[in-house]
């Protein structure tokens, strides 16, 4: 088994999860209409998205980073079985 795959893994739920609830956050402003029929009030402050859009930004960069390992890991793995010339 090759020792990226978890990071892998781990990079692929990180990278889905944090772009759910970045969607989610701006939903109001990508969709305004659905959101007042099912919220029932108007669409948040400036606030709310300034102090919510790190949170999914912070999940998308640590996405980046598992990536980021992953592939070096894989590059070293194929290095290794490279023969020498």
């Amino acid at each position: 088994m090759r020792k990226s795959l978890p990071y892998e893994i781990l990079a692929t739920i990180s990278a889905i999860v944090g772009a759910g609830v970045l969607v989610a956050i701006y939903f109001p402003i990508l969709n305004p209409g659905q959101y007042r029929i099912e919220a029932h009030h108007e669409v948040p402050s400036v606030v709310f998205y300034i102090v919510a859009t790190p949170f999914p930004l912070l999940i998308l960069g640590a996405a980046w980073y598992w990536n980021r390992k992953a592939q070096q890991m894989k590059r070293d793995e194929d290095d290794d079985h490279k023969p020498s010339a």
